[in-house]
């Protein structure tokens, strides 16, 4: 009757053992269950930190506007060549002073003579002859032409200054006059102060 007694109480110690354990391990599934979502946001959270990456920016944003070519130089003995303001900006500078309308301003550039002298033109001695009959045909974005004998840019012949300016008053030229413009500090009329120059050509009159 003991004997039988003492195995009753290894059995109900058993059982209550085993409901123990089920119990922790159903804690442990409920705390599971409850924390799922905070988990699934979290991974939700860093997938949507993730794709927030800033979209590629355009060409045209990346690109700096003076990389376009600006000018472009051709004619008789020349080198061709597309020029960007940047290239400009690199070129020996002048500085003139003009009044226009009433108020003064100070235009900044390159002169055709010195930019030119770069690519062929001839100027000095060699601007003789038959070269005295090269003329300089400037052409703007609106499809309007100016024209200058070469020799009116020789500093030999003469001591105005004919400059293609990109700067006035230590800005560059706004839309209206640039990105690049003639100003001929000789010349008591506009009508040779090309704006928005895009073309230098070098030709012989007829």
């Amino acid at each position: 009757m003991t004997q039988q007694a003492g195995e009753r109480r290894r059995q109900l110690r058993t059982a209550h053992v085993g409901l123990k354990g089920l119990a922790v391990r159903s804690g442990m599934l409920a705390l599971a269950v409850a924390c799922a979502p905070t988990l699934l946001n979290a991974q939700t959270a860093v997938v949507t930190l993730q794709s927030q990456t800033a979209p590629a920016l355009p060409p045209s944003a990346v690109a700096p506007a003076s990389a376009a070519p600006a000018l472009s130089i051709q004619g008789v003995g020349l080198t061709s060549a597309s020029l960007t303001t940047a290239d400009l900006t690199r070129m020996p500078r002048t500085t003139v002073d003009v009044e226009q309308h009433g108020k003064h301003d100070k235009y900044e550039g390159v002169a055709l003579a010195t930019l030119l002298g770069r690519y062929g033109a001839p100027f000095g001695d060699a601007l003789r002859g038959e070269n005295m009959t090269l003329v300089v045909i400037i052409k703007a974005a609106d499809n309007y032409h100016a024209v200058f004998a070469l020799a009116e840019l020789d500093p030999a012949f003469s001591h105005h200054i004919v400059l293609l300016a990109d700067q006035k008053n230590g800005a560059p030229l706004d839309a209206h006059e640039g990105p690049l413009r003639i100003i001929a500090t000789g010349d008591k009329r506009e009508a040779r102060g090309v704006r928005q120059v895009i073309s230098l050509t070098l030709a012989k009159a007829q």
